[in-house]
């Protein structure tokens, strides 16, 4: 009898173990560490053109919201991008000092894309950029030109931002204003 008991405590015992380290498994972040979230951009498109394109789609319906959203926030550049770059070396000069010296210039500038090119109907015809630079994690394309074909079926290039950043497969505005 004891025999008997002792066989089904074991039981007891062991689908306990189990069960607590399948939910243990089952809660855990997987493969990555703890504390290591995503590099998720919000709002990010698939490729820089995808960027253009919606960024001429904000313009033609007059979106300042949705123009907004295809820029990296403060959080996003001081997460990603500023623990990269070469000047976060520099004594006494953080992120939100460089964020909040380079955030009105990017609002001037989409209100003046805005106010510019607002309303008007335009055809991605393609993206270049001039070059890029790459980081460990990220690369940011540079001096961005978009040739877009008008209502009249002419094309023209223009500079309407600044850098596009790449993260992984993920794609946002750096800056409105021209690199």
């Amino acid at each position: 009898m004891r025999d008997h008991l002792l066989g089904i405590w074991r039981k007891i015992v062991a689908q306990a173990v189990v069960g607590v380290l399948a939910l243990t498994l089952g809660l855990s972040p997987g493969c990555r560490t703890a504390g290591h979230a995503p590099r998720s951009l919000q709002f990010a498109q698939p490729t820089a053109e995808a960027v253009a394109a919606e960024v001429l789609q904000a313009l033609a319906t007059r979106d300042a919201g949705r123009l907004e959203r295809l820029l990296v926030t403060r959080d996003e550049f001081c997460s990603f991008v500023w623990p990269e770059l070469p000047s976060r070396d520099i004594p006494n000069l953080t992120c939100d000092w460089v964020w909040e010296a380079f955030e009105p210039m990017n609002r001037a500038k989409s209100a003046e894309l805005m106010a510019t090119h607002g309303g008007r109907q335009y055809h991605l015809v393609r993206l270049t950029c001039a070059g890029h630079s790459s980081y460990r994690t990220f690369t940011v394309h540079e001096k961005p030109r978009v040739t877009i074909r008008d209502t009249s079926g002419r094309e023209h290039d223009l500079r309407l931002f600044g850098s596009v950043l790449q993260l992984g497969n993920q794609f946002k505005l750096l800056s409105f204003g021209e690199d």
